[in-house]
């Protein structure tokens, strides 16, 4: 089989506020404990590939959390900011996949991967002119650090491995990068005369990932 037989748990617990600070300010602030349990029986695939271990457990929990706010000094400006946290722990395709994804190539298990945690921050400014006029503008800015990726891995301190009768080169999913992903966005629209409405838009994005 490709996948090991596998138990898969997640339970959280989720809290939110909101104030209305005064009349032109909103605070908005949210945490959340999750915690994740997945464990891997690999007995069953072991005549078929040598596995160094029989079964894996990841058990883990992590905090989250959000802070935001919302100013409006005038019914026609708004400005808003918000922070943010979140992670995606392994699942059963990240951690225990046995598979052949290209001609003498063969991806593995790695039962040593961690969860990938992303830090967030965002910035929006909208502005009505009259009725005439709409000019919504927002700039992003997110780190992910232990990024899941592919990349070559060694078992038994080898780099291949004779997989199916052929000689195979190893490659893993790992905690082996850290991406940087920022970007605005911007869109405006406009009315001229009754009924009728000419709406623009612009997105910018880059990623950056480091070895």
């Amino acid at each position: 089989d490709r996948y090991p037989q596998s138990v898969w748990r997640n339970t959280a617990l989720y809290l939110n506020y909101q104030w209305k600070a005064t009349s032109k300010l909103l605070l908005q602030a949210g945490g959340r404990y999750t915690k994740n349990f997945l464990s891997a029986d690999f007995s069953k695939n072991k005549p078929f590939f040598p596995f160094e271990f029989s079964v894996t457990e990841i058990n883990n929990g992590a905090p989250t959390g959000s802070l935001g706010a919302v100013y409006s000094p005038t019914p026609d400006w708004r400005i808003s900011l918000n922070a943010s946290s979140g992670f995606r722990v392994p699942n059963v395709d990240d951690m225990g996949k046995l598979f052949d994804f290209a001609a003498g190539t063969v991806i593995v298990p790695n039962p040593n991967l961690k969860a990938e945690v992303a830090y967030n921050g965002e910035v929006n400014i909208a502005k009505v002119f009259g009725n005439i006029a709409k000019l919504d503008i927002t700039a992003f800015y997110t780190t992910l650090s232990n990024a899941m990726v592919r990349r070559t891995f060694s078992v038994n301190g080898r780099d291949s491995i004779l997989y199916n009768g052929t000689l195979s080169k190893v490659f893993a999913i790992q905690n082996a990068a850290k991406a940087n992903v920022y970007g605005f966005q911007a869109s405006i629209e406009l009315k001229p005369v009754k009924h009728l409405l000419i709406a623009s838009q612009y997105n910018y994005q880059r990623g950056e990932e480091e070895m």
